[in-house]
């Protein structure tokens, strides 16, 4: 499904400062296809995580429009919102094995538990985690981890993937490997994404287009190149 912001901008009050306030997001214009992965790459503070947060739900514009398969979806709560987000820390439920951690949101919407096995075993299968459906969340590794918290995500089928810095808490290594499963994994299934990355090297590698943020602004957009240079 496609994604279009028209004159989105953000303020917030400065917390040290209350009558001082912060421009996160100025006046952001921005169309993503159905099926596109595009990344918003920029140093920290230059308002791409409060994009994605808007377009969750998470935080609300002070000006501006979110649009969804053409539906504006400014007044719906994120649960609502046929949106779904792979956060930094992964937020996967300790208590729970790996089966149940990605098949929860079934069951959150009524799923029976013979639809619920079937399709988390069938996600697992896809994304190499047939092996670990009874380990417990402590017992996976980094990249184990960051592919449950995207299989619970896809399970739902959701319109719109959004991912916040998911590689950020793994090592340099595992890093490179989990970008270019990401990549396949949004590939194999279609779905329209939005990844926030402060690394250049992950956007080139994960999108297809990608929208240079600073200070609040969109800067450039352009489709990644062969060279790995942003083409305007």
């Amino acid at each position: 499904m496609s994604v279009k912001l028209v004159n989105i901008s953000k303020i917030f009050k400065d917390p040290d400062h209350p009558r001082k306030q912060i421009v996160a997001v100025e006046n952001a214009n921005l169309e993503i296809n159905e099926g596109e992965m595009v990344s918003l790459l920029g140093p920290s503070g230059c308002g791409k995580t409060t994009i994605l947060r808007i377009i969750s739900g998470f935080e609300n514009p002070n000006t501006g429009e979110v649009w969804i398969s053409g539906e504006m979806i400014n007044d719906k709560p994120p649960n609502k919102r046929d949106t779904a987000m792979v956060f930094q820390s992964y937020a996967i439920f300790p208590h729970l094995s790996v089966g149940q951690n990605i098949g929860f949101g079934l069951e959150l919407k009524g799923a029976k538990p013979p639809e619920v096995k079937r399709e988390v075993e069938k996600i697992m299968a896809t994304m190499n985690l047939t092996e670990l459906y009874n380990r417990r969340p402590d017992q996976l590794s980094g990249g184990q981890q960051q592919r449950v918290a995207l299989a619970r995500s896809i399970i739902n089928k959701p319109s719109v993937l959004l991912f916040d810095e998911p590689l950020s808490n793994l090592d340099a290594k595992l890093r490179e490997q989990m970008r270019l499963e990401i990549r396949r994994i949004q590939q194999s299934f279609g779905i329209t994404s939005i990844y926030v990355t402060h690394d250049q090297a992950e956007a080139m590698t994960v999108s297809d287009r990608i929208v240079v943020m600073n200070e609040g602004r969109i800067m450039q957009i352009g489709a990644r190149g062969n060279s790995g240079a942003i083409l305007a």
